[in-house]
């Protein structure tokens, strides 16, 4: 796995790129990452607790989770999700009544990203970016050293979780 930092004038952390090679297909990859109400059952060992889809729709949809990490007050995101045929990009919006859902939680202050296939010979490259600023007074190392240990392991989830589905397609 390649991880990429960036630094970017509207974040106080900077924005990360992960890269991995896998065999997984490009289209199953991109079901499970479009699959937010699947996030709290896909991606538990990296904190997502909670999940679903506020509007469903083809290619656009708002969903949320709720990332619970260890001595911090939950997160709660909520986030727009466009689908491209070989990307998803999602942006922040705002929580309006789901906070009532989750009233310990804290809003982050900013989200965004994508996740991207690169189908190549018999490989696929998958790409995640990321800039978050998760709000509150968490200190910006404690924010870069948990992404920099739990996001590679959400990615090794998702390829492995591809990898499962496409033996039982089979």
């Amino acid at each position: 796995m390649r991880v990429y930092i960036k630094p970017l004038s509207i974040a106080p952390i900077p924005a990360l790129r992960l890269e991995v090679e896998t065999t997984a297909s490009p289209e199953t990859l991109l079901s499970l990452a479009w699959g937010v109400e699947h996030y709290a059952a896909l991606f538990r060992d990296v904190y997502i607790t909670r999940s679903g889809i506020l509007e469903e729709g083809f290619p656009v949809h708002i969903g949320w989770q709720v990332v619970d990490t260890p001595f911090l007050s939950p997160r709660l995101y909520v986030f727009k999700q466009v689908r491209f045929p070989s990307r998803i990009d999602w942006v922040q919006v705002q929580p309006d009544t789901l906070v009532q859902r989750c009233p310990d939680c804290v809003v982050p202050k900013l989200n965004f990203g994508s996740w991207e296939v690169i189908p190549l010979q018999g490989r696929t490259r998958l790409i995640y970016r990321v800039c978050t600023d998760p709000g509150g007074s968490v200190p910006a190392w404690l924010v870069d050293q948990a992404n920099r240990r739990y996001l590679p392991e959400m990615l090794r989830l998702l390829v492995r979780t591809a990898h499962r589905h496409k033996i039982k397609d089979d």
